[in-house]
């Protein structure tokens, strides 16, 4: 009982104690010199944590390889997906503007052409109404009885020169192409200008020069606006159109 008694009153050791107790003991062991076989076998220990090490560091660089090789190709399809969508933006509007260009010379031309058959009207009107009032004078200035005015009439259709309305225009382009087209007597030449820019597939630019085979003649600026009948053009007549300087009309 008293020994049990003075082990109950013995004060307990404290845990660091024990613990400095167990380091110095591991001081004390580690400091008896190691045998060969110790040394061996703590070199071997060693090795092989540094050899797992090496081994622990190759796969993490691996795996960050390969997540930079992901990360590399998930950039190159964005860029290829982008340039790809680019291209085909670029394409539609290129598509566009071709569209909105061929709707814009089609209005262009339509324009043109209306134009020209007003212009074709209005001398067509001007010169029916000028021969209506010649042979209105005519008719009111001619005394003579009805049987000689019938026969004086069909003497003068006999052995006066044909009227024409339309002539008839031969138009040589500079790749031998030939466009034929009737205008009116009494529309001016530029006319014929206008119709060879439209039908040229544009190889004379927007300057185009007019003349005659033969005699050759060029038309100067002044004598666009000249009549097919003045410029001796009727009834049928060969243009050659070439590639002319700007000149004003």
């Amino acid at each position: 009982m008293e020994g049990e008694k003075m082990n109950e009153d013995q004060p307990m050791k404290p845990e660091s104690d024990t613990h400095a107790s167990e380091s110095t003991e591991d001081v004390q062991q580690s400091s008896k010199p190691l045998t060969e076989e110790e040394k061996a076998e703590r070199l071997r220990r060693a090795e092989e944590r540094i050899k797992q090490r090496r081994l622990e560091i190759q796969e993490q660089e691996r795996k960050k390889e390969i997540e930079r090789e992901k990360s590399r190709r998930k950039e190159g399809q964005d860029i290829v997906k982008i340039k790809a969508e680019m291209e085909w933006r670029e394409a539609q509007k290129m598509a566009e503007q071709k569209k909105k260009e061929k709707r814009e010379d089609k209005l262009a031309k339509q324009r043109i052409l209306e134009e020209i058959a007003r212009d074709r009207a209005n001398m067509k009107a001007k010169a029916l109404k000028a021969s209506g009032a010649t042979n209105v004078q005519s008719a009111s200035s001619d005394p003579v009885s009805s049987k000689p005015a019938a026969s004086s009439s069909n003497t003068g259709q006999a052995g006066s020169k044909k009227e024409y309305t339309e002539a008839k225009i031969q138009i040589r382009l500079p790749d031998n192409t030939k466009l034929i087209q009737s205008f009116g007597v009494d529309e001016p030449l530029s006319s014929i200008r206008v119709y060879t820019e439209l039908n040229s597939n544009g190889q004379l630019g927007p300057y185009i020069d007019l003349s005659t085979t033969f005699p050759r003649k060029v038309f100067s600026g002044d004598e666009m606006q000249m009549s097919l009948r003045t410029l001796g053009l009727v009834p049928s007549a060969v243009i050659l159109a070439t590639k002319g300087k700007n000149s004003a009309v």
